[in-house]
């Protein structure tokens, strides 16, 4: 994903059905059929997942960038911790309402590209949201697996304002990563795969 975002290239459509992994563990990115470079004018992504989507995709703002990726990555880390979907109902009216729900209705300061969208007037009714309830949440519903550090790279990913929201460079330099435990070898990757359902998803993808 870092390699993607430095060539200015957008995935649009990260979901757990476009990850696969390899027959030695290292995990892929496939199905590019919505992606495209920054700076062109927005396309309307073909899917049928809309709960790794971040508003301004939601939306369809004219133009996006690398930062809509990190937002479905921060859904996918949230969903490995949680073990469900971070927001279940797939519904766009309900889905809205969902993150708003999670994370509080945007001011104008947070994020005053929302209010040039067309039709705003029709989303103020989430305006009753006010705060962003991730921290309690990511407590309640999986205490043993999310510590504050988890909590803190989930925030740095699901940031309203793509333009501050952090890179995919930046959360690997996250602290999260270099705390203990540390990740996983490939082989433990593998033998963990052949051991699940997940296992029906290794692809034998060569290496380019």
């Amino acid at each position: 994903m870092n390699l993607r975002t430095g060539r200015q290239h957008i995935k649009k459509d990260i979901h757990p059905d476009n990850i696969l992994f390899t027959s030695t563990g290292m995990l892929k990115i496939w199905n590019f059929r919505n992606s495209q470079y920054v700076n062109r004018l927005n396309e309307p992504v073909k899917t049928y997942e809309y709960r790794y989507q971040p508003l301004e995709l939601l939306l369809e703002f004219e133009k996006c960038s690398t930062a809509v990726d990190i937002w479905s990555a921060g859904c996918i880390f949230a969903e490995l911790l949680l073990k469900k979907k971070l927001f279940p109902i797939e519904e766009r009216q309900n889905l809205l309402k969902q993150i708003f729900a999670m994370f509080g209705f945007p001011t104008k300061r947070i994020f005053k590209k929302l209010y040039d969208y067309p039709l705003i007037l029709d989303l103020f009714e989430y305006r009753k949201h006010h705060y962003n309830c991730l921290d309690s949440y990511m407590r309640k519903n999986c205490a043993e697996a999310c510590d504050t550090l988890a909590v803190n790279l989930l925030h740095a990913c699901f940031v309203y304002n793509p333009k501050e929201r952090n890179t995919a460079g930046e959360c690997l330099e996250h602290i999260y990563f270099s705390t203990a435990p540390t990740a996983s070898s490939d082989e433990k990757v593998v033998k963990t795969l052949e051991r699940c359902s997940i296992k029906k998803n290794i692809k034998r993808i060569h290496k380019h």
